[in-house]
């Protein structure tokens, strides 16, 4: 699937910038994003709400099953700087009137992030040296969280 974000001057920007003709890795998650939430707990006791752990959990199992088909070019966990590419989908009834109760872009990010390295995709969030995000509302009812990971130094 062509992300929605994909123009012409996207695609030139990150071909120079990380000298692959295409993305290293390219996952689509289904379902409404999900966006970090801080921790919540009981006195000492500290828990990931289940909510963002079920998403996280989703896009890692996702990731390993996208990185065995990427067999041919990355099958280990990507060490070198990577750009992120990331397009949130929402469901919108409003014609065309943006809603103000979509979640902060950041958070849904740092979702992403966390669910890519425990998927294994990359060794730890911080080699994101780009980061590109986008939130799109359509009136489809097709929610989805579409991620595509360029490497820009490969070793």
């Amino acid at each position: 699937m062509k992300p929605i974000a994909a123009g012409k001057d996207y695609l030139r920007f990150m071909r120079a910038l990380s000298g692959n003709p295409g993305p290293t890795l390219a996952v689509t998650i289904p379902g409404r994003p999900v966006p970090w939430a801080r921790t919540g707990g009981h006195g000492k006791r500290r828990y990931t709400p289940k909510k963002l752990r079920e998403y996280e959990k989703q896009i890692a199992l996702l990731t390993l099953g996208a990185r065995r088909t990427y067999q041919t070019h990355h099958v280990k966990t990507l060490t070198s700087a990577c750009a992120l590419v990331m397009t949130s989908v929402y469901y919108t009834s409003n014609k065309g009137y943006w809603k103000d109760t979509v979640p902060d872009e950041d958070n849904l990010i740092k979702a992403v992030k966390d669910g890519l390295q425990k998927g294994g995709a990359v060794r730890d969030d911080s080699q994101f040296a780009v980061v590109l995000g986008s939130k799109v509302q359509l009136a489809t009812e097709h929610e989805r969280t579409e991620i595509e990971i360029w490497e820009l130094l490969p070793r």
